[in-house]
This record gives C-alpha cells, sequence and structure tokens, in this order.
C-alpha cells in the first residue's frame, strides 16, 4: 500500500476508532466511471474507475474474475474491501478506495458539529479581510 494510503487508513482509526472498521457495507456498486460504497449509517465513498488499466471489454462477464465476490459484498465489514487498498486487482482497488472515502464522510459527519456549512454561498463573500 502506498504511504499515502497507510497513513491515511491509520489517521482514520485513531479518530474513529478500530471499531471503525467493523462499520457493514450497506451497498457497493462497480460503475464504468466511478464506484461507490455505502456504509450502515449513511455515509458514502467514490472512486474513480480506471478504464484504461482494465482488459479487455468493460462489461460485467469480462470483469468477473477481476471482482470474484461482487454481489457478495454488502453485508460484510468495511475492513472486507480496506484489505484491498494495495491490490494489484483495480476494481478491487477501486472499492477499497471508495470504502475509504466513505470513512472520511463518516468522520465528517462526527464533527460537522463544530463546523458551520454554507451551500450556495460565495467563499471570498464570507472573507472578514481586515487591514
Amino acid at each position: 500500500m502506498s504511504e499515502i494510503l497507510d497513513q491515511t487508513l491509520e489517521r482514520a482509526k485513531e479518530i474513529l476508532g478500530a471499531e471503525a472498521l467493523d462499520i457493514k457495507i450497506e451497498r457497493a456498486v462497480v460503475g464504468l466511471f466511478f464506484s461507490g460504497v455505502k456504509l450502515q449509517g449513511g455515509a458514502c465513498g467514490l472512486s474513480y474507475t480506471p478504464l484504461k488499466s482494465l482488459s479487455g471489454a468493460v462489461c460485467c462477464p469480462s470483469q468477473a474474475s477481476v471482482m470474484p465476490d461482487s454481489g457478495n459484498i454488502a453485508g460484510k465489514s468495511v475492513r472486507y474491501l480496506l484489505r484491498d487498498l494495495s491490490s494489484a486487482a483495480p476494481l478491487k482497488k477501486t472499492l477499497a478506495l471508495a470504502a475509504l472515502n466513505a470513512l472520511g464522510r463518516a468522520y465528517f459527519d462526527k464533527i460537522r458539529a463544530d463546523y458551520d456549512v454554507k451551500f450556495g454561498a460565495d467563499p471570498f463573500e464570507q472573507l472578514r479581510i481586515e487591514r
């Protein structure tokens, strides 16, 4: 696994607690351009699906050997997908990154009370610049 991914996963465990890796996967979707993971509790994560790294035609039957557990991911812990962060199989790594991004969202949801999130606002209008 890359150093950045190692550090990100370790930080997620520090912030959310090691039990965060036991959060169940509600849904995993592999798409032609993006793949996503939804965790129980509603946190979702996306990751780009690297089309050029897939061999042959990009369709479910031709990639079935790369994702042998497809259809059997829901209900497993997020730890199940995160083990593939260093996988050489592009679709497995893509879902692992989506799961890591979902943990990032879970962290944001946990600390959200500390922030005032404004939608549709111009950030420059929110700044108070003084001399």
